[in-house]
């Protein structure tokens, strides 16, 4: 235990390091094993497993290194690898509604009624 007491925060530690190992090893992999840089969409999936395995280094860092969390580095690296996640989630819409035929106008337009409610 953790010291406090609570089996769930050792369980959300186990768990967190288990799902390291294959947000580790898919980009390696797939970088030896496909032509991901070929196409759009390949490359959106290494850009999204690397920064998972980037994630988890951030979650390895703040469990495994005594005093990582207080440390200027960490909240920089921290901060970095928030960045990537935030701008990766924003291309993923992007290709989404690319693919869809639509912009983000055009998608957000569609989604609003047509006529205001009377009242």
């Amino acid at each position: 235990m953790n010291g406090t007491g609570h089996w769930w925060y050792d369980a959300g530690s186990w768990f967190g390091t288990a799902g390291a190992i294959p947000a580790f090893i898919f980009p390696v992999l797939y970088h030896l094993r496909a032509r991901w840089w070929e196409t759009r969409y390949g490359r959106h999936l290494m850009a999204f497993a690397v920064v998972m395995a980037a994630l988890y280094s951030v979650i390895l860092i703040a469990i495994l290194v005594p005093g990582a969390r207080t440390a200027e580095w960490f909240y920089g690296y921290r901060l970095l690898v928030y960045v990537g996640i935030a701008w990766l989630l924003w291309r993923q819409l992007w290709l989404f509604l690319r693919a869809q035929g639509t912009g983000l106008r055009t998608a957000v337009r569609k989604s609003a009624p047509a006529d205001p409610p009377d009242g």
